[in-house]
């Protein structure tokens, strides 16, 4: 199961934080459904996401690990679902704020 998603820095991490808030979900969400255009990437600072296939959990992303930001700047569908679980922290990533703030990079995209 191939995913896009890329590993980030604490320094990447101390960088998307001026731009983006960190956010902890109380009770498990479904972020990104699959064939779905992502909403919003995701950056998991601690706690666990679930990548799905079918519904069915298949992967974990690991901490500092970000996921659908690809396909968010470029607007194609996943062939994955995301789920936040519980108590997890994570940041949401905005489309506009990625191209407005030049941080593709970070996500070792080109705009």
């Amino acid at each position: 199961m191939k995913i896009n998603s890329s590993l980030l820095t604490d320094k990447d991490i101390s960088i998307l934080g001026q731009v983006f808030e960190t956010l902890v979900f109380p009770n498990d969400f479904d972020l990104i459904y699959e064939n779905h255009v992502p909403p919003t990437g995701v950056v998991l600072i601690e706690g666990k996401l679930e990548i799905l296939k079918r519904n069915k959990p298949k992967l974990e992303i690991t901490t500092l690990q970000s996921f659908g930001i690809k396909e968010l700047l470029k607007g194609t569908p996943l062939p994955f679902g995301c789920r936040i679980k519980a108590n997890s922290k994570v940041m949401l990533i905005s489309k506009s704020l990625v191209l407005e703030n030049k941080l593709a990079d970070l996500f070792n995209l080109a705009t």
